[in-house]
């Protein structure tokens, strides 16, 4: 008996575990994602050009997210013509809420601490806005930012996409914070709304690629699980609101010439 309960256990050991499900339909036909027969059989599997410039590239359907899961992202990629493309390549996940509305970073990454309420009545159209407390902005970056308005303390507004646009200027005045916007905004703020610093980084969550590629193959990849409640907005973490996502590969996005980045081994699992 306990012969034949090793000899069990060893068949066990060798079984392989069973690989998770390719969520991306390898079928699928994307624009401007062209297979490039001649290096598909030379690497014995499909590789794909993407060859437009300045284009915006989506790859696969739209996914549903389970919080339950943890998402890997991964794919192998390489420049074709390393001399002539970009050197700032974006990609990674578009994410999408209930109404099938994307999610852009501005949405969702807050200054750590900057929460506050308007102190005074604000008129439409006002390009000042005057906070009741002094707003720590030390640490974050003086470009590119803006004012979240209705924000939550426990950012339950987000994806806020209220948003005043660019603050231009920030000023200490009797222990208030008095912002200047690049243009009016246009609603009236009644005093005590509240608002809360966010970045304005547009963009998505780019967390395969975010730079330049060069002329060999590198493997990349991203794990995606539970949500970033708290305005981190990280790579690793889904975005507040986000039901669904799908990949984006913006290639290229500041070439005068067109160039294509060569993409084989694309995977999305959950587990």
């Amino acid at each position: 008996m306990i012969k034949q309960l090793l000899i069990l256990l060893g068949m066990l050991a060798v079984i392989p575990a069973f690989a998770a499900e390719n969520l991306i339909r390898p079928e699928g036909g994307w624009p401007n994602a062209a297979v490039d027969a001649e290096l598909s059989q030379a690497e014995g599997t499909r590789v794909l050009r993407l060859s437009k410039s300045k284009g915006w590239i989506y790859i696969g359907d739209k996914m549903t997210i389970d919080p339950a899961k943890t998402y890997t992202i991964s794919m192998d990629l390489r420049s074709a013509d390393p001399a002539a493309l970009s050197r700032m390549n974006y990609i990674g996940l578009v994410m999408y809420d209930e109404r099938n509305r994307a999610i852009v970073r501005d949405n969702v990454q807050s200054v750590p601490g900057a929460f506050a309420k308007v102190a005074a009545d604000t008129p439409a159209g006002a390009v000042q806005i005057t906070l009741d407390r002094v707003v720590d902005l030390s640490n974050a970056a003086k470009k590119g930012l803006c004012l979240a308005i209705n924000a939550k303390e426990d950012f339950s507004d987000m994806p806020n996409r209220n948003c005043t646009g660019k603050i231009t200027k920030v000023q200490t005045v009797d222990g208030k914070t008095v912002f200047t916007l690049a243009k009016p905004y246009a609603d009236a703020l009644p005093a005590g709304t509240q608002v809360r610093v966010h970045y304005i980084m547009a963009g998505f969550s780019y967390g395969i690629l975010l730079g330049g590629l060069g002329a060999e193959w590198k493997h990349y990849t991203v794990r995606v699980s539970g949500f970033a409640m708290d305005g981190s907005a990280g790579y690793d973490k889904f975005w507040p609101g986000a039901k669904t996502f799908q990949l984006l590969f913006v290639v290229n996005p500041n070439a005068n010439i067109p160039s294509s980045v060569l993409v084989k081994n694309i995977s999305v699992t959950a587990e």
